[in-house]
Formats: structure tokens, sequence, C-alpha cells
């Protein structure tokens, strides 16, 4: 169950994410980890990417340096420079250019055009969504029609300070509804896929949600918040 395919109903677009299992890492990033950016052996991280190449018939696979920022950027630029490019976003009209973004608790975001002239893969954690990921990404698009939001951490799950809330209401009043008082004083649980797909209606998207937690299922996904040190699953779609 390591590559697991995504039907987004858009014919011309192939989207699948990972599990934690079938690759090559030993613990705590057992098994399929795909970050280089953890303690993970590089070695065993390279044998868990050319898992990838096998899964899309040798496709080129772009590797944005994901800053938990608002920033953009075409497929063939971070191709040419795998994890250096500052991007939490990557986008292209390429055909067998795989747009793909590594989470452990934040959302992976999918689009794609209906002609499927046109898809983009978004990380978006808090900061991300706050400085505006989502919105960023629309903007390349002349009116991209589906959304997949895949797994990440549930609301039960997902525990925040005040402040993180304040933020919030303060770029919209209506994330109030977002929040829900924690057990512990000035936190809160926050439902952040409720403000994805608060975004993502403002502009008429369908939207599939897988509605996984990561931190609710770590026997199939990785998740930071619940393990601490651990590896990244990926989220990815690309033009056939």
């Amino acid at each position: 169950m390591a590559f697991v395919d995504i039907d987004l109903g858009v014919k011309g677009v192939k989207a699948f994410y990972t599990t934690r299992t079938g690759g090559f890492s030993d613990a705590p990033y057992d098994a399929l980890n795909f970050a280089k950016h953890v303690a993970d052996d590089k070695k065993q991280v390279a044998q868990n990417r050319a898992l990838i190449s096998q899964h899309c018939q040798n496709a080129k696979t772009a590797w944005p340096k994901q800053v938990h920022g608002s920033s953009v950027c075409d497929f063939e630029r971070v191709y040419q420079k795998p994890d250096q490019i500052a991007a939490d976003a990557v986008v292209t009209t390429q055909a067998q250019a795989i747009c793909l973004v590594q989470t452990a608790d934040c959302l992976a975001i999918l689009l794609a055009s209906q002609d499927a002239s046109k898809v983009a893969a978004i990380h978006a954690g808090w900061r991300g969504l706050l400085a505006g990921v989502i919105e960023n990404t629309l903007d390349y698009f002349n009116k991209p029609s589906i959304a997949y939001i895949g797994a990440g951490i549930c609301q039960k799950c997902f525990e925040v300070g005040e402040e993180v809330r304040d933020l919030f209401i303060a770029k919209a009043p209506n994330y109030t509804k977002a929040f829900i008082a924690s057990k512990r004083a000035q936190h809160y649980q926050f439902d952040y896929k409720l403000v994805a797909r608060e975004i993502l209606k403002k502009h008429n998207i369908e939207i599939l949600d897988s509605q996984l937690c990561t931190c609710c299922d770590t026997s199939a996904f990785f998740s930071y918040r619940k393990e601490g040190e651990t590896g990244r699953q990926i989220t990815a779609i690309m033009k056939v």
C-alpha cells in the first residue's frame, strides 16, 4: 500500500499519495521516507525516491525546499535544483512532470484544471495557509476546477495557542468557526482543513477531501506532532 492512486475525475491527470510502508528507511523513519532534511540515511532516501519512477514510468520529479511560506514555483526551476529552491507549491503545464509536496501533519493540496492543462501541488501548514499559499497558487490558474485535500492532522489532534487563533480571525472573522476551545486555557483545537476548504470554495472549486488524519493513523502516515523525529510522505500530481 506504499503508493495509493487518487481519482480526481480529470482525464489526463495522475495523482497519488504514499503511506509510510514499503520503503527502505530504518526507524524512526520507517520505512518510505522521502525527506532529505531529516537525519535519515541519504542512500535509503534515494532508494525510496527511486520507487516514484517505477510508479510513474520514469516521469521527472521536482523536489522543492519547503519553508512554510507562500511562494509558488514552476516545475522546471525546481527540477533543475532539487531540495534547493524555496517554495511551498509547484505548478506545471508539462506532461510527465511530477509536482509533489512532503508532509507529516501539514496539508497537501492538489489542484487540476478540468482540461488537464495545468496541475499543482501545495504544502500548507498553518503558517502557509495564513500567508496565502493557496491563493498564490490559484493565481497561476485561469480557472482550476478541482482540488484534493490530502492527509493532514485533524482538529481533535491539532492544538494551537490563542495567538494562532487571533492571527486567523484577523485575516477573516469567519475563521472563528475553525477553532474549538481546548481543555487547556488559552488553547484551541484548530480545524485548518476547514480554512483550506473556505479558501477553495471562494473560487468555486470542487473539493475532494481525503478526511485522513496523519496523527490518528501513524501506522499509515508520518506525524511530526505525535512522533517528533520522523519521516515525510508525499502527495503528488502530474499530466500524463
